[in-house]
């Protein structure tokens, strides 16, 4: 083969977006090599504290003291190993690469020794193990033809490693008892002939392993990670034909986009289509949804969205007249027939009960249930989680939360707060979305705790329709969500308007510390 690097279909670098000089010689590094690959904002378990109860609750580690090295290490890898699927055709397994950005290259490993070792891999290995083992031969015994290494039986796994498509759904179902970061190697062969050992160091150690009732448990087995990650994906994959999408543009208010996702990941499940979520363009929002949210379920696409859309604009899509236009595509959205129209002519609201033909289906929508199961897939990111922790910190250990809507749901706080005045004599959590009613309730009681700031106004439509800079919305957007959780915190929670959905979700939270504890990663 003229690149042996095409053997595999898709080559991916896990890499600290922090660590600018490292990401800047990977890819000078393997610019140099002609390989072309995907760079992956890698996962820091450190900075992501939710992590290890999400995969405790999700099955995917058993109660194993994962340090926030180790379970970045393991988030990392698993989301390569997704991001692959989701690109897979089950039918034809295909070859990826993935190596981590501390993974050497040797000056003497050349084309045609690569061309010549990747030939003699089995039709039935599954698993291509390549790594820096170091430059020490005592470490090193030969096996038939080839060298490979052994250390208190555990050689690297996890720097760089070819692997099989197939293998990944057995890979990602598997439940973790130890880190993977290293691997205990009963059988492993590398690529360096005993004829060429004094020509070509040991350091660059290639070795597979052969298919045969494969135990997660035994690949990938060892001692503590060392590496510290960020996620997000920063490259889309190319789009097999024939995988099929759902691109959701949920609308309405904080819990209404909670509500509209769900029902589109129930829909994307049960038709197989990946979900997409984008609020970039859909009425107030105006921003990622994925900047304060990490959507851990594996039917929701995390990578970029604009490249994504270039895959896509060509494909079938429904409804037609939006084909070509998912990078610019926006939505309106009206109150009276609940209707959601593209460019004034084309309703959006389709049929979540039927499947599309089409490989695109475009869907925009504001609530229409109360379900917002996608939490227990969903973990709140910066700075979210850290406004929540500055203001709950000034609030009493144990307190009552008070949401009052008066705008476009009007309520009659006088009787409310009759209603609910033996509640109101300690210091307690007030949220509300009409300042004048915030101004009321705090001059009668001087102790409610506020946070968000609210400006007057002089109509009563929804407090997210109100006009603000970039800035100011990107604020009112963490207010909203932080508000939220606060509400969702207190020992008990007391609402002016029973229908609104952003009070029954904090109620349901509130009823529900658990899903709380694992969205916030806060025990209160």
């Amino acid at each position: 083969m003229s690149n042996p690097w095409s053997f595999f279909k898709n080559i991916y670098v896990i890499s600290s977006k922090e660590d600018k000089e490292r990401r800047t010689y990977m890819k000078e590094m393997l610019e140099k090599q002609g390989i072309k690959h995907t760079m992956i904002d890698a996962v820091n378990g450190k900075k992501n504290p939710h992590l290890r109860q999400s995969y405790q609750d999700r099955g995917i580690i058993n109660e194993y003291n994962y340090s926030g090295e180790v379970l970045g290490c393991l988030a990392s890898h698993r989301l390569v190993w997704e991001q692959i699927l989701h690109e897979s055709d089950s039918s034809d397994p295909t070859w990826s690469l993935i190596m981590e950005d501390d993974v050497k290259f040797h000056p003497l490993l050349t084309k045609d020794r690569l061309t010549s070792y990747l030939e003699t891999v089995p039709k039935d290995a599954m698993i291509i193990k390549l790594g820096y083992l170091g430059d020490e031969v005592s470490k090193y015994i030969p096996v038939n033809k080839y060298w490979t290494s052994f250390q208190d039986q555990i050689a690297y796994s996890t720097i760089c490693y070819g692997i099989r498509s197939d293998l990944l759904r057995h890979l990602l179902k598997h439940k973790w008892s130890t880190p993977i970061d290293h691997i205990r190697i009963p059988h492993c062969y590398g690529m360096i002939n005993i004829e060429d050992i004094e020509d070509l160091p040991v350091d660059t150690s290639f070795r597979y392993y052969i298919n045969g009732n494969i135990n997660p448990a035994q690949l990938f087995h060892g001692m503590a990670a060392e590496h510290t990650f960020e996620t997000q994906i920063l490259e889309a994959p190319k789009v097999p034909e024939t995988k099929k999408w759902m691109i959701c543009y949920p609308g309405g208010g904080i819990s209404d986009i909670f509500y509209v996702i769900t029902s589109c990941l129930m829909h994307a499940e049960k038709y197989k289509r990946t979900l997409v979520v984008d609020t970039r363009r859909i009425e107030w929002f105006k921003e990622s949804i994925h900047d304060f949210i990490d959507f851990q379920h594996e039917s929701i696409y995390v990578g970029n969205l604009d490249t994504l859309y270039e895959s896509l604009n060509q494909q079938d899509t429904f409804p037609p007249e939006v084909k070509g236009d998912l990078s610019t595509f926006y939505a309106t959205h009206d109150d009276t027939t609940t209707g959601v129209y593209y460019k004034n002519v084309i309703n959006m609201k389709l049929n979540l009960e039927r499947d599309y033909k089409e490989t695109v289906l475009v869907y925009s929508s504001r609530a229409f249930s109360r379900n917002a199961s996608i939490l227990n897939y969903s973990c709140f990111k910066e700075p979210i989680i850290s406004v929540y922790r500055e203001r709950i910190a000034k609030l009493p250990s144990s307190y009552i939360g008070i949401h009052v809507r008066n705008t476009d749901h009007a309520s009659d706080v006088p009787i409310f707060l009759e209603t609910h005045k033996e509640h109101l004599h300690s210091p307690f959590f007030l949220a509300c979305d009409n300042k004048m009613t915030i101004d009321e309730i705090k001059y009668k009681y001087k102790h409610a705790i506020t946070f968000s700031l609210i400006p007057y106004s002089i109509t009563n439509d929804g407090l997210h329709y109100m006009k603000r800079d970039k800035e100011e919305n990107k604020q009112f957007i963490i207010d909203s969500y932080v508000d939220l959780l606060l509400l969702a915190s207190a020992s008990e929670v007391f609402v002016s308007c029973p229908n609104s959905g952003y009070s029954q979700l904090a109620k349901a939270l509130c009823s529900n510390k658990r899903l709380l504890h694992k969205i916030i990663d806060t025990k209160v």
